[in-house]
């Protein structure tokens, strides 16, 4: 696997100087809870700016997440967008900031600092739909496709001793 670099010095070294930046990247390899929710391309689309000596890193990466719904199981896909803005610089003295990123040698690593957002921005509850009922905690049918028959939980070991104590 390659990482995408940016070569910064002339960014770094010029005001007002600036560098668009348009790729894909894929993640489909990305395993999160079991799943390979970035089946499709993560597109970024931003820049890398100079402002009055101030160097930034701007952006949006946009990507769809393919996983089941956490509730009925039902496999869906979302589009999700994550914003990034950093302030890019060659050295910090014995501080920790998370909108600073510290370029190396004027280099940037662009896929894993995209990556890193990406992975950071994943939905922590995927449900197909906001009101998703989810399934019958019983015989198990999706409730959002039909109302089930069964006797609603009598049969469930675990509701029996629950209701001992209700």
């Amino acid at each position: 696997m390659y990482s995408v670099v940016l070569e910064l010095r002339s960014i770094f070294i010029t005001d007002g100087a600036s560098q668009n930046i348009d790729l894909s990247f894929d993640f489909s390899d990305t395993e999160v809870s079991g799943y390979y929710p970035l089946s499709s391309s993560v597109k970024f689309v931003g820049g890398v700016y100079n402002r009055a000596g101030a160097v930034s890193f701007e952006g949006t990466a946009s990507y769809d997440y393919d996983a089941p719904c956490d509730r009925c199981g039902t496999d869906c896909i979302k589009q999700n967008k994550v914003e990034m803005c950093y302030t890019l610089v060659t050295s910090m003295s014995n501080e920790e900031r998370d909108d600073y990123i510290v370029v190396d040698n004027f280099v940037l690593d662009v896929e894993s600092l995209v990556r890193t957002d990406v992975l950071l921005s994943l939905p922590t509850k995927h449900l197909c739909k906001p009101d998703c009922k989810g399934l019958c905690s019983n015989c198990g049918a999706n409730l959002n496709k039909a109302q089930c028959n069964c006797s609603g939980g009598d049969d469930n070991p675990f509701a029996a001793a629950l209701s001992k104590f209700l």
